[in-house]
């Protein structure tokens, strides 16, 4: 998993999986059930906030 830089605030959705050790399809789940806010920087940039997933506690 490649590192992050502590200014980082948003990761991609693959990014964020590898952080807390589940599938995408997981961390997709979860922004659609509104569990996990992702962040649109485009018609195809979707991220997502590295404080609300660590927020998450790592649950998978």
């Amino acid at each position: 998993m490649p590192e992050i830089s502590a200014a980082a605030r948003y990761v991609k959705v693959a990014q964020a999986a590898d952080r807390i050790q589940v599938s995408t399809w997981t961390v997709r789940d979860w922004i659609k059930n509104g569990r996990l806010t992702a962040h649109r920087f485009g018609p195809h940039c979707l991220r997502v906030d590295l404080h609300e997933l660590d927020a998450l506690g790592g649950v998978g």
